[in-house]
């Protein structure tokens, strides 16, 4: 497995250093966005090396696609917006994946090829009905990648 990712990254496989460092870091750029643009575009840019390429990239990869030398599978690790439903109406032929069952309900007419969920064990967390002094969240507190029903404590030690 080879990532593009930032320089000092830990990964399982071949690391390509695609940046001297994660976003705002010197010598990096500013904006994550562009930072993942580079990632994208470097592994496109290298395709021939591949069986397949997996873009973790919201769907902005589908805009690559024509220029890849491996076929391409895209992933959102969010909830699906409008812009999302449409990049991927642009290019029907992708091949998109879902998290889970859910993730693309808002928009019926899209259909992933197959849902792959996070790699979590969920039996390692008990679940209980009644509340508790502690919150966990998996994930981050982004505007698309946020829990659907926050419960917020005002007693919370944060």
């Amino acid at each position: 497995m080879t990532v593009f990712g930032t320089a000092g990254s830990e990964v399982e496989g071949e690391l390509v250093a695609t940046l001297p460092g994660p976003y705002g870091a010197k010598g990096s750029l500013d904006d994550w966005h562009l930072c993942e643009w580079v990632n994208l575009c470097r592994a496109v840019g290298q395709s021939d090396r591949f069986d397949v390429l997996h873009s973790h990239a919201y769907l902005w990869g589908i805009l690559l696609e024509p220029f890849s030398r491996a076929p391409m599978v895209h992933t959102t690790h969010i909830v699906p917006d409008d812009n999302s439903a449409r990049l991927w109406e642009m290019a029907p032929q992708s091949s998109v994946t879902a998290l889970s069952k859910q993730q693309w309900s808002a928009y019926p007419k899209l259909r992933p090829m197959a849902v792959i969920p996070h790699g979590v064990e969920t039996e390692q967390f008990t679940f209980s009905d009644k509340p508790g002094d502690y919150v966990c969240y998996l994930g981050r507190f982004t505007s698309g990648n946020k829990p659907s029903r926050p419960r917020a404590r005002s007693d919370c030690a944060w």
